[in-house]
């Protein structure tokens, strides 16, 4: 009976975890995978409760490896910068409950599996078993496309199996490879044929996916087996047995194949451009994301040491602005740096990321230990396989963002589990736990207990506020804005008042109560979600606009002004501005920021509003020009479209109202007299 739970502990969470989703949350499988993450936890806490109290002798000490210590640490310091924080969010609570549910899955994992013979078999078998669920979807996906699509770059990011995205399909397909490979190597009867058209079709579908963060993974992992295979076992070269030339063979024809296949199908290039966009950093995304990364060195300048706190990097990169990145749009705004290094120096500081690379180091070094003293070849290949393996997900994690998603969280906590259990057994030699306290062994169990209850309320509460928030949202688009107060009510709690995308959960009710004519409502509620994201341009904008509505312009003014510092190309935020400076009095003020909204959108506000501001604005001109000058001027005022035309013409010359305006006079005046005295001072003082 124990040898069938201990295989359905091994099975389970990736026949779960990777697959289940919600279409009930804004993100559909993010909360609810690592709930079901906390509820795995448990079990394994049970279990290896179960297992202290029958044989004691199959619990290790926990302190047995530096590498937990090294994580602890991590977490510890992690969970500082949290409290440090100017800004103590849910998220930061959520984010650090990932980094502790990954300690103490990877604890619970070496303590249940240290003395589970089968164990390496039973994960890839496992894994095997879910790389042939994925790729089916994927296949099937990737038909839909042909069947009732065009097949283009675009189209693929339809295919996204189980998963949010094609590049984290593309990383899980990588990260089952080693084992998918190995259950082919070592393994016999069906899993033989299954492993190998998985490793196949697994390679297969990293191309056609086009991540090229994970085409990098791939050769660096090649690369990486090469290196560790010539290193440990002391040749000079790679001898291909008769079992690898069957495999080898069948990669390289697919890969042929399929290469062909899709430039066959694919009439604009895309992969020439992905691979393009590797070497060319000026290419496409790849120079968006480059100025990303600047703009968070940023954040790690301001905060060097503890970081700005673990979820706050959505709300800190917008004081930086967002020229030349997609989020210019004001529609998009960025969740992370697609960079998990800088993800971890921005948010938790430099120690943080110190101890984050020493445990990486710590894992490697225990491999290549494993490695040199097994005799095994079995079992040296299968590490060898996750030497690659691991190789390749420290790659792609420079361009990505693995740490955020609870199946990238399972894969490294089982890797690691598996490393650190045969670094203790064969080369440590330690697996015996007699000299751990029985109240420190107890100490540690309770505390993953309590981690795992933490987590599970943690993330049940987020994934509760989730479905009240996409309620809100249904009611948003239906303009029922009664509904969106009462459905953020009962979104909004203590671990939930950020969206995804960092938008507070206060500005959706704020906006909901200034449609419904209740603007002191508003106003505290856009206060109030001000106070959570102090950088967000459309916070911003609304309470300038409330600031407006009270009668207090100059507050208007400071909120709109903010604005398009963050997003100069803010055109709601100009406008309203350009408004608040009119009532200030300040028409040089207010005609200046008009003119940075976009005169071709043919918004008959604009032209309605231009109609009232132009002539204020030359009358003040008027006021302070000389005679000669003043009568041109006010000519100009009263003679209809005149002064339009100077305004959207100065607009496309790239050139102040003001030289225009004195161009085309001069222009006249040439005309009127070819030597008039005007001419030349305006030639000379102006122009």
């Amino acid at each position: 009976m124990t040898k069938y739970f201990y295989k359905f502990l091994v099975w389970i969470p990736f026949l779960v975890i990777p697959i289940v989703y919600t279409s009930s949350t804004v993100d559909v499988n993010i909360h609810i995978r690592y709930l079901s993450l906390a509820i795995y936890l448990f079990v394994l806490c049970v279990f290896c409760a179960w297992l202290y109290n029958k044989r004691e002798k199959e619990v290790i000490s926990y302190h047995h490896h530096w590498a937990f210590i090294v994580f602890f640490s991590y977490a510890a310091i992690s969970l500082a910068g949290v409290f440090i924080s100017p800004f103590f969010t849910g998220d930061g609570i959520f984010e650090w409950a990932k980094i502790a549910m990954q300690l103490s899955l990877t604890i619970l994992l070496v303590s249940v599996f240290i003395n589970h013979e089968n164990f390496i078999p039973d994960l890839s078998k496992a894994i095997t078993t879910l790389s042939f669920i994925i790729i089916l979807i994927g296949l099937y996906q990737f038909r839909q496309i042909f069947t009732y699509s065009t097949f283009s770059h675009h189209s693929l990011y339809s295919v996204t199996a189980t998963f949010a995205h094609k590049n984290i399909f593309s990383e899980i397909l990588f990260m089952t490879l080693p084992f998918s490979l190995y259950t082919y190597y070592s393994l016999r009867n069906i899993w033989k044929p299954i492993a190998l058209c998985c490793a196949l079709l697994s390679v297969l579908l990293i191309i056609f996916l086009m991540s090229r963060a994970v085409w990098l993974a791939l050769v660096a992992s090649v690369f990486s087996y090469v290196f560790v295979y010539l290193f440990t076992s002391g040749e000079k070269t790679i001898t291909i047995d008769k079992k690898s030339m069957l495999p080898m063979l069948a990669l390289s024809i697919f890969l042929i194949i399929g290469v062909a296949t899709f430039a066959y199908f694919d009439k604009n290039n895309s992969l020439v451009k992905q691979v393009s966009g590797i070497v060319n950093p000026n290419y496409g995304s790849a120079k968006e994301r480059v100025l990303l990364w600047k703009n968070s060195l940023s954040i790690f300048k301001e905060n060097p040491i503890w970081g700005a706190g673990l979820g706050n990097w959505k709300t800190e990169i917008l004081k930086f602005g967002n020229t030349g990145l997609v989020s210019k749009n004001n529609v998009v705004f960025y969740q992370r740096p697609h960079n998990d290094y800088l993800w971890i120096l921005t948010e938790q500081g430099i120690i943080s990321l110190l101890f984050y690379l020493f445990f990486a180091l710590v894992i490697f070094i225990s491999l290549i230990k494993i490695i040199n003293h097994s005799n095994d070849k079995p079992q040296r290949t299968f590490f060898s396989l996750l030497f690659s393996g691991l190789t390749g997900y420290y790659v792609f994690s420079f361009f990505s963002f693995p740490k955020e998603r609870a199946e990238h969280l399972l894969f490294f906590s089982f890797i690691t589990a598996a490393i650190i259990i045969y670094h203790i057994k064969q080369v440590l030699s330690k697996a015996d736990p007699s000299n751990t306290s029985i109240f420190f062994s107890y100490t540690v169990w309770l505390l993953i207990v309590l981690v795992s209850g933490f987590s599970f309320i943690t993330v049940l509460s987020r994934l509760n506020s989730e479905k009240q928030l996409v309620k809100a949202f249904k009611a948003r688009n239906m303009q029922n804005w009664s509904v969106v107060v009462d459905e953020i009510d009962k979104a909004e709690s203590f671990f939930y008042r950020i969206d995804p995308v960092s938008t507070p959960l206060r500005w959706y009710s704020g906006l909901a109560n200034f449609n419904l004519g209740k603007t002191e409502e508003a106003f505290r509620d856009f206060k109030e979600a001000h106070s959570y994201n102090p950088y967000h341009i459309h916070i911003l904008n609304n309470l300038g606009v409330c600031y407006e509505k009270m009668g207090n312009h100059q507050m208007a003014a400071e909120m709109f002004e903010q604005a398009l510092t963050i997003s100069p190309a803010f055109e709601e935020a100009a406008f309203n501005a350009s408004a608040t400076y009119y009532n200030l009095g300040k028409i040089d003020s207010a005609y200046n920021v008009f003119r940075k909204v976009n005169p071709k959108n043919n918004d008959a506000n604009y032209k309605h509003y231009l109609s009232s501001l132009l002539p204020a604005f030359l009358k003040q001109m008027e006021d302070t020009a000389e005679h000669d000058l003043r009568l041109r001027i006010a000519a100009i005022r009263n003679t209809e479209g005149w002064a339009d035309n100077i305004h959207y013409k100065s607009l496309e010359n790239s050139i102040s109202f003001e030289k225009q305006m004195m161009l085309d006079i001069n222009y006249i005046i040439r005309e009127e007299e070819k030597d008039s005295v005007t001419a030349n001072i305006i030639k000379e003082n102006i122009l």
